[in-house]
């Protein structure tokens, strides 16, 4: 029996096998509890969660709100982390060599979607780079030539979804 004033905390709900419980919703278990998830995090890591308001700084507490704008801030500071909150981000990529030792980590490729669909040149992902990146736990769709297009470099994908790109997934 509740008194007024008592906040009861629902409990979380039961998550069918390989899912578990991340607040009041069941999740797949690559994706980890809690914003970030299971992503690793260092003092030099670079935040982007397409839910926030207004674009931040890139830090934990205020957290930039596309990836592009993520990488671009990595490869400033010469490599990095990227760490990529769920969520729908409606944009192109587009990686060069100032790019180089950057690392784009999603929480998890269920959750973090990269649409291409009516974004850019018809190309998810362009790198054009002699250089080294990696990227890990996204999904790739809706662009209208290639999900993921490699002109030069070495891009390191690791649980990478391309989707529903209407000519070809990857490039090389």
């Amino acid at each position: 029996c509740e008194t007024p004033g008592d906040t009861a905390t629902p409990e979380p709900p039961s998550c069918e096998e390989g899912y578990i419980a991340d607040g009041q919703e069941c999740v797949p278990e690559a994706c980890g509890e809690g914003t970030w998830g299971d992503l690793p995090i260092d003092g030099a890591t670079i935040f982007v969660d397409a839910s926030e308001e207004a674009a931040g700084d890139g830090t934990e507490g205020s957290p930039l709100v596309s990836i592009q704008a993520g990488v671009d801030l990595a490869g400033s500071a010469g490599g990095g982390q990227v760490v990529v909150a769920a969520g729908t981000y409606s944009e192109f990529l587009s990686l060069g060599p100032q790019h180089h030792g950057v690392s784009v980590l999603g929480r998890c490729a269920e959750q973090v979607i990269l649409d291409a669909s009516g974004a850019g040149p018809g190309v998810g992902l362009d790198a054009e780079f002699d250089t080294a990146l990696g990227l890990s736990g996204l999904t790739v769709t809706g662009a209208q030539e290639a999900g993921i297009r490699v002109t030069a470099g070495i891009l390191d994908l690791d649980e990478v979804r391309v989707v529903q790109n209407e000519v070809v997934g990857v490039q090389v």
